[in-house]
């Protein structure tokens, strides 16, 4: 190739770095370093397949670039938007060499190609071959191709002066669909409720939209270049900055939360502020853009609901209250009645005529059934308020219907009712709220017992579901039955089916109420009614059950299961006992029966009272009353406790007090048991002997 040319290849590639060389069959051999970085795939290929020739425009087979030697050409690129100009020359032969040079006209297409300065030929070497050329015949032109060369050079200049003319009109069109969409955008933004802002890097806004004049009261032009921290409320500056700071450590991109924005009026509104950080291509913030919508209607929403929270919860607190003090002022003069009655019954006060027993028996069956009443309503509202916490325990099955038949027996037995109880063999334990389970029972069969006529069967049947792992207790009786359209109310509260002034049956409609609110509260426990009118009612409570229980689990349920059992009452030995209690007729009451049974009672009308005389005394065993003045029980307990000469002195809590969380209180203030009033005497004379016994559990000191 240099011997032709007079250069070597290393300098043809300087001076020429878009040249290329053709070999005989067409292909391309050889290609400068630029060409060869605009036409990676050139090399190997065919001309034909690369490039295309504008002038002349014959040329594209080896044959037909041979005939035109030392003659000027163009070509333009197939695959890449690029127009070459030059000669072809002869070398070694058979290859045919093109000296081009691009046609570049913008540095905007030279940087599209991807080419630099560096990618062009060095002007000395150029010029050095120009002059060899001119040294030689076949480098010179005649006039006509000096003719050619200039027209081609206007033709290019026409080209490039219509090249130019179409960028522009091509920027011109961008311009304005840019500008077009400009207005779009900002049409969007101004037709928004909720106010934008851009900030720049130092906090001051450089764009609002018109719905910043709602959020503020601020006009735009205002606004702009203000501090936009400066508005939020300065209370909850402190807030903002603690969301803010993730973001601007760069943890998160974007943050969110409501806060009050300050307004011209010297009011603020609640807004919910969405902001995300502005950053520049080597990551450094510029600012942030955010939007504010105004949620001052939801917050004042949320605040009214915060209100009426609090009344409910006031009312729920008042509620309880009520219930309670109701519970104490029923169930104090309930327990003198039922006192004085019991006391009577035991000829506490002498022998009575049998006139006067009855008369007395129907007192006591009136004020026990005041009794259940004020526990129904009680039970019932502690359902209702959530505030009915279970005391599940291994059950013996027997036991608790035993325990439960035993409570209905007496009434089954005045109207001459055949009951009975069948127990599946694999019912032996379950676990349920002892207390609740029983109540339940004795609500289904008290109802069963009120609604069968005379003569009539009440059966109690107890069986279980392997399968589903359920056991089964289905009270059926003989009864009257219920209508269908009438079920559906059975279990609302203070609901009767026969609710006319000439109604047969008495009773609250309480009891069904109770029934279902405590079987559901075992979690998976339902309840279910099958009956006609006139033809009895089956109802059916079905609690989640285990198969398999311990044999000693079964003995401790049995153990521990509400059997019913007669205790007699044996006179004690002489033992003290401290009654603290202000109420009068609750202290008389106390003082002659256990004084009757044995005992030396003293009486305290107050707590300081009964620290007093407990701490002089000693006594075996005080009983106090919770509400007292002075100072009140629970307080007296725990003096009593932390003075070691009555730390160990058994305390039973005996009060009206009768709500969620009672017992729980006077046990953690000291006390050994506690009782709710109305108590059975002979069942208060059974637990005073029992702990005077050392039977009853060992005094905890808290």
């Amino acid at each position: 190739m240099s011997s032709r040319i007079g250069l070597s290849p290393e300098q043809v590639a300087r001076a020429f770095p878009f040249h290329v060389a053709i070999a005989a069959n067409g292909r391309i051999v050889q290609v400068g370093a630029s060409m060869a970085r605009v036409s990676p795939q050139a090399l190997g290929s065919l001309f034909s397949d690369q490039f295309t020739t504008r002038k002349p425009t014959t040329l594209g087979s080896y044959d037909a670039l041979l005939a035109c030697v030392d003659a000027i050409l163009e070509i333009v690129c197939r695959h890449v938007d690029l127009t070459l100009s030059g000669q072809v020359m002869q070398v070694d032969g058979d290859r045919l060499l093109l000296l081009l040079s691009p046609r570049i006209t913008a540095v905007e297409q030279m940087s599209a190609l991807g080419l630099s300065l560096s990618d062009f030929a060095h002007q000395d070497i150029l010029a050095e071959f120009l002059m060899l050329v001119r040294t030689k015949d076949l480098a010179l032109a005649d006039s006509e191709q000096l003719s050619f060369s200039l027209f081609q050079q206007r033709q290019a200049l026409h080209d490039t002066n219509q090249q130019l003319a179409s960028e522009i009109a091509e920027r011109q069109r961008i311009e304005f669909a840019l500008a077009e969409r400009e207005n779009v955008y900002r049409s969007v933004l101004n037709g928004l409720r909720e106010a934008v802002v851009q900030t720049d890097a130092d906090g001051r806004c450089r764009y609002l939209n018109p719905a910043w004049f709602d959020i503020s009261g601020y006009e735009v032009q205002e606004a702009l270049g203000t501090m936009f921290l400066d508005g939020i409320h300065p209370d909850d500056r402190d807030r903002n900055l603690e969301v803010f700071a993730p973001m601007l450590a760069g943890e998160v991109d974007s943050c969110r939360h409501d806060v009050r924005y300050l307004r011209r009026d010297g009011g603020f509104v609640w807004v919910d502020l969405y902001a995300r950080q502005m950053k520049d291509a080597e990551g450094h913030s510029i600012g942030m853009v955010g939007t504010l919508n105004d949620v001052t209607e939801r917050h004042e929403h949320e605040d009214r609901l915060m209100k009426a929270n609090a009344a409910l919860s006031r009312a729920s607190r008042l509620k309880d209250e009520f219930l309670s003090s109701m519970s104490h002022e029923l169930r104090t003069p309930l327990n003198n009645i039922l006192g004085i009655v019991e006391s009577l019954s035991e000829h506490i006060y002498g022998a009575l005529e049998p006139r006067q027993a009855k008369a007395l028996a129907l007192v006591e069956a009136s004020g026990r059934h005041l009794l259940d009443l004020i526990n129904d309503i009680l039970d019932l509202s502690k359902i209702e308020a959530g505030k009915m916490t279970l005391d599940i325990m291994p059950t013996s099955v027997a036991q608790l219907c035993s325990a439960a038949l035993a409570l209905v027996r007496n009434a089954a037995h005045q109207k001459q009712l055949q009951v009975t109880q069948t127990i599946s063999p694999e019912a032996t334990t379950l676990l349920v709220d002892q207390r609740g389970m029983k109540q339940v029972l004795v609500n289904l069969l008290s109802n069963a017992v009120k609604f069968t006529p005379t003569g009539g069967t009440v059966r109690l049947d107890v069986s279980v579901d392997a399968k589903a792992g359920t056991m089964s207790f289905a009270v059926i009786d003989s009864g009257i039955g219920i209508a269908e359209a009438d079920q559906g109310r059975l279990f609302q509260p203070f609901t009767q089916v026969d609710s006319s002034l000439s109604r047969q049956y008495n009773g609250t409609g309480l009891g069904l109420a109770l029934v279902r609110r405590m079987v559901e509260l075992h979690e998976g426990g339902r309840v279910t009614l099958q009956s006609e009118s006139g033809k009895g009612s089956c109802f059916t409570v079905t609690l989640p059950w285990t198969p398999t229980t311990p044999k000693a689990v079964v003995e401790k349920a049995a153990e521990s299961s509400g059997a019913i059992c007669s205790i007699p009452i044996a006179r004690t030995s002489q033992r003290r006992l401290l009654v603290a209690d202000d109420t009068e007729t609750n202290v008389l009451v106390l003082r002659q029966y256990l004084e009757a049974k044995g005992y030396e009672v003293l009486t305290a009308s107050d707590g300081l009272q009964a620290v007093a005389s407990a701490t002089e005394h000693h006594p075996d065993l005080i009983i106090m009353d919770v509400q007292m003045p002075e100072l009140d029980g629970l307080s007296a307990i725990r003096r009593l406790r932390a003075q070691p000469d009555t730390a160990t002195i058994p305390i039973f809590a005996f009060t009206a007090l009768a709500m969620s969380g009672d017992r729980e209180r006077c046990l953690d203030a000291g006390a050994n048991d506690y009782f709710s009033k109305p108590v059975k005497l002979s069942a208060l004379a059974t637990a005073i002997r029992s702990q005077l016994d050392g039977t009853a559990a060992p005094v905890e000191t808290p």
